[in-house]
């Protein structure tokens, strides 16, 4: 225990006096005095640390910077690296002294030396000390020739160029044939720093020497090994074998008890899999991945059950088969906290089929109860979503959701109101029997989602839904006093019952119109009512093409990743990335995103992964034109000021297709533009 020398008043008498006792032991030039100084030096970092003034002192441990004492020419560059953040200039003084070290004949002195000189944030220390580094890359200690490695990571994050125009990255490459592990490792863990934040650097690794690393793992500490798992991305697999020999190789570390460990193996594994062409391995090989991530599951703590189900789905989106038999370790616990229940809850919701979903239903019945809102209401969301997903189970699912409504219980019901628009989006009129049950329940619905859902269902089904008009009417009676979000749905929802009930809806559109385009400042809302209304005045027919077209299918899987995002997610299992769910590049600077390299062995799916946003096609489902369609066919063809831009499409002898309806309608909308017509048309009664 270090006794701190200086008092705890404020006397600089006294003050003065203890670090003049200090520096005349510094100052001794005995060689029996190395314990005194070593004392003295710890007194003065710990007065340092407590905020001091030591700085004087700073003359007399450069004197002692040059004993051979390693313990007390370590506490001498602990001292400097502080007081070089204090005064820069001062401390360029010590340079030569610690120069000096970097020369020494003891491995260790060499080491913290150049450890020192590359640790301190000063131009003049960094540029001194890359010569040191050049030369100690090639020194007979393992342990130096690791610290000089780490020097080439801390010039490289001091100024890039200086780094790049002396050779250290080729320096570096040669490092990997090193003969020790640690020394290769340790290589491996800046070069892929150097390539994940460089445009510039490319790192690619050879098959012999991706063989010496794999070899490695053995000599080496877990978290030299987490490095190594993350390097075995870096070779790309040429030829038939080569890919299964790795991942053959590595298996034993999916056993491993360490997290980090386990996820690394994981991660090369999944890539490895890419550049398989046996199906019976690949298979194979994706079983072995399920053990561990289920068994980490069942032992860890919840934080690190988060990462690892964030992980899991990350997997699962892109082998959705492998985790079909483990479905009970997704089950919720009492005692697990809320962030890994909602997680849980999307796992379920995407393994489930038909064949399991009598296990997972009463699950998120059971969950729906739960004294949490939201993950009562997430439960009941996903029920909705089962309904959607799998049309042979629906009625199940709609039974289960009838049974949560009749609980009354106002956050649940309003939850059920929201997924059973997007029920009634995919079965248009096989549960028509919701309405009546929602119609009995709307005194819950005072949120904004859920009021915008029982509107666009008031809209859509109009004809339908027995004193519709009034229910409505409610609705644009405080038309002003809605959020944004709930004005446009109601908007919308009038001009539908309208378009379906002319005579009952004409009032309402017309005052709901003038609202928009008179007393509303949003210009979203704005210019949907100004367009509207050019439609129901210019062409009636026009505007029930328009606004009452098939709405797009629902597709409860919409939040999936595309091919690329997937890719570049299964790149970085196992890092902060996984937890995000987004790559690298879009959450940290200096990132650059990854990509599979090409390979003759590189598997068709992952191949045209990149490519296939390329081959998505949109499929507008609009309905016959009828006898408008001369008109669309000869406007498509017309010269507006924008119309070039639309006449390119070619129109069929048998009428528009979906694609050339679309062009007519954005053309017929331009030459709209500047005709100043009347807010509705006297006809429209006559609709």
């Amino acid at each position: 225990m270090v006794s701190v020398g200086l008092p705890s008043g404020n006397s600089s008498h006294s003050e003065s006096s203890e670090v003049s006792e200090l520096e005349a032991i510094l100052r001794v030039d005995s060689k029996d005095k190395s314990g005194k100084k070593i004392n003295a030096m710890k007194k003065i970092i710990a007065n340092m640390s407590m905020g001091y003034n030591m700085i004087s002192l700073f003359p007399a441990i450069i004197n002692c910077m040059e004993t051979s004492n390693v313990d007390l020419k370590k506490l001498c560059y602990l001292f400097l690296k502080s007081f070089a953040s204090i005064n820069p200039s001062e401390a360029t003084k010590a340079i030569p002294v610690v120069l000096k070290g970097v020369h020494s004949s003891n491995p260790v002195l060499r080491d913290f030396s150049l450890k020192t000189l590359t640790s301190v944030h000063i131009k003049n220390f960094w540029v001194a000390s890359l010569d040191p580094v050049i030369r100690l890359l090639d020194d007979i200690d393992p342990y130096v020739r690791k610290t000089a490695v780490m020097g080439v990571a801390r010039l490289y994050s001091y100024d890039r160029k200086i780094v790049e125009s002396s050779g250290l990255i080729k320096n570096l490459r040669e490092m990997l044939n090193d003969e020790s592990s640690l020394v290769v490792t340790n290589a491996l863990a800046v070069l892929i720093s150097i390539v994940q934040s460089s445009d510039v650097f490319k790192l690619t690794l050879t098959k012999e020497v991706t063989s010496k690393i794999v070899d490695c793992l053995n000599d080496c500490t877990e978290w030299l090994q987490t490095i190594i798992f993350d390097s075995l991305i870096y070779y790309v697999p040429q030829q038939p074998g080569e890919a299964e020999s790795f991942a053959e190789r590595i298996s034993p570390w999916l056993q491993h008890g360490n997290t980090a460990v386990c996820m690394g193996t994981i991660k090369a594994t999944l890539y490895y899999i890419n550049y398989m062409t046996d199906e019976v391995l690949i298979k194979d090989h994706l079983r072995k991945v399920v053990p561990p991530l289920v068994t980490l599951l069942a032992r860890k703590p919840s934080a690190t059950q988060y990462v690892l189900l964030r992980n899991v789905e990350i997997i699962l989106d892109a082998y959705p088969e492998i985790f079909q038999s483990d479905l009970h370790f997704f089950f919720c616990h009492f005692d697990d906290p809320a962030n890994v229940k909602l997680e849980k809850f999307s796992i379920l919701s995407k393994l489930a089929n038909e064949e399991n979903l009598d296990h997972i239903l009463p699950e998120f019945m059971e969950y729906a109860s739960e004294v949490d809102i939201e993950l009562s209401r997430k439960s009941v969301r996903y029920i909705g979503h089962l309904a959607v997903k799998i049309e042979s189970r629906a009625d199940d699912c709609v039974d289960c959701l009838v049974k949560l409504i009749d609980t009354k219980i106002s956050y649940v019901v309003q939850e059920a109101v929201i997924v059973s628009r997007d029920i009634l989006r995919k079965y248009p009129s096989r549960y028509k029997h919701l309405l009546s049950i929602l119609l009995k329940n709307m005194e819950f619905f005072d949120e904004a989602e859920a009021k915008s859902a029982f509107i666009w269902l008031l809209g859509h089904y109009a004809e339908s839904i027995e004193d519709s008009r009034m229910l409505m009417g409610e609705y644009v009676e405080g038309f002003l006093y809605e959020p944004l979000e709930l004005q446009l749905t109601i908007l919308t929802a009038a001009t539908k019952l309208f378009l379906k009930m002319p005579a009952a809806g004409l009032e309402m559109v017309t005052k709901v119109l003038q609202l928009c385009t008179e007393e509303i400042q949003d210009p979203d809302l704005r210019d949907r009512g100004i367009i509207y209304s050019r439609m129901l005045s210019t062409n009636p027919d026009f505007a029930r093409k328009v606004i009452l077209t098939n709405a797009p299918p629902v597709d409860v899987e919409a939040n999936a990743y595309d091919p690329e995002m997937s890719e570049q997610l299964l790149l970085n299992v196992g890092t902060l990335a996984s937890v995000y769910h987004k790559p690298p590049n879009r959450f940290a600077r200096g990132y650059f995103p990854q990509y599979l390299e090409p390979s003759p062995v590189l598997r068709e799916k992952a191949n045209s992964a990149v490519n296939s946003a390329d081959d998505l096609q949109l499929d507008y489902d609009l309905p016959s034109s009828g006898n408008m369609t001369e008109d669309y066919a000869s406007k498509s063809e017309s010269n507006v000021d924008s119309g070039e831009l639309w006449s390119q499409t070619p129109v069929s002898e048998h009428g528009p297709t979906p694609q050339t309806e679309y062009v007519s309608n954005i053309q017929f909308l331009a030459e709209m533009e500047n005709q100043d017509v009347p807010m509705i048309s006297k006809d429209l009664m006559n609709y």
